[in-house]
């Protein structure tokens, strides 16, 4: 600025962008100075929470593909005496086959057409 008074052309949009960013930042902050210590406590809960409950349905889907049952450790008392949560809590068991089947990649039923005969066969030749 030159001891007069009116900006020049790349003061202006030097002032301009300036503001904007400023705009931008005051914006971007409001949300979170909206929020309380007990809020983001509680959304980083959830989201841990469902990380954990992801993460439990993986595990049981492997659990079924190798053979297992989810039926044993499922209300049951943890080790730190808590009760564990169902992973699978407001799923169909349409929802939970299919779950099981995108998460391991197993057939929804291997001796599905299969006379007796050769499901014998099969597994016998498995080892199942």
């Amino acid at each position: 600025m030159q001891g007069g008074g009116e900006l020049n052309t790349w003061e202006k949009y030097y002032w301009g962008v300036f503001v904007v960013a400023i705009a931008v930042f005051l914006f971007n902050r409001a949300g979170s100075w909206n929020n309380t210590e007990e809020e983001l406590e509680k959304a980083a809960a959830e989201k841990r929470r469902e990380e954990e409950m992801e993460r439990l349905r993986v595990e049981r889907a492997r659990l079924l593909l190798a053979g297992g049952t989810i039926l044993g450790p499922i209300g049951a008392a943890g080790a730190d005496g808590e009760e564990e949560e169902d992973p699978f809590e407001g799923m169909s068991p349409e929802d939970i086959e299919e779950f099981v089947r995108g998460q391991t990649g197993a057939a929804a039923d291997p001796f599905a057409g299969l006379s007796p005969e050769e499901i014998d066969e099969y597994v016998k030749k498995h080892n199942l």
